[in-house]
């Protein structure tokens, strides 16, 4: 899932994240900051990157593509 580079955001990209809400309050070094430790990971199709009930301890910030949030029936255990 991982490729464990390093993100080298494009100007179009940095802007988008900064200006989205939940970036808006860090300051200039804060952001620069985050964005020296972020990872670019590639997904395959198919592939889940976090399961229901798992605590998450990273955030995914989706730069291409599509995904779907998908829930498990406890009854079933059928995802919908």
């Amino acid at each position: 899932m991982s490729d464990g580079t390093n993100m080298q955001l494009d100007p179009h990209t940095a802007r988008l994240l900064k200006e989205n809400p939940f970036f808006l309050e860090l300051s200039g070094s804060q952001f620069i900051q985050l964005i020296s430790v972020m990872q670019k990971k590639t997904v395959s199709q198919g592939e889940f990157i976090i399961h229901e009930g798992e605590v998450a301890d990273e955030l995914h910030i989706i730069l291409q593509g599509e995904f779907e949030i998908m829930k498990k029936d406890p009854e079933t255990q059928n995802r919908y």
